[in-house]
């Protein structure tokens, strides 16, 4: 299995794990985090509000930390999270509760090796991942 499917596979079976269900608001948030400017956009946005070390987590090999509803809802934005949960058919409070079950594993089984890596990759890996999720 080349680093490509290994990435696929790793995050579909993080999303799997989460909860089979989550799989339309995972989705979207795959989207959500390629306009933000991928995984490393993301880790940005983390880090400009005093919140790096989650986003490392979920890059890294180690455990994952876990992030409140209120602190994604902050980094992700208000606009963000009422698209996700339109998108979902969820409410806003239940769009960002499962968020923060569903990101740090997305994140994580895209980052196997832990590094964000290949911009091109990545890129790749998030438009497949999306098309699978459908």
């Amino acid at each position: 299995m080349s680093l490509f499917e290994s990435i696929i596979n790793s995050a579909l079976d993080a999303v799997s794990k989460a909860n089979p269900e989550y799989k339309e608001l995972a989705n979207k948030a795959l989207g959500a985090v390629q306009n933000m400017g991928g995984i490393e956009g993301l880790h940005k946005k983390f880090q400009e509000k005093g919140l790096g070390g989650i986003a490392e987590s979920w890059i890294s090999n180690g455990e994952n930390k876990s992030v409140s509803a209120d602190d994604l809802s902050d980094i992700l934005g208000k606009n963000t999270i009422a698209d996700l949960a339109k998108k979902s058919g969820l409410s806003e409070n239940d769009a960002v509760s499962k968020l923060t079950a569903i990101l740090p594993n997305l994140i994580s089984g895209l980052t196997p090796d832990g590094k964000t890596g290949d911009k091109d990759l990545l890129s790749s890996a998030l438009n497949i991942l999306k098309d699978k999720l459908r």
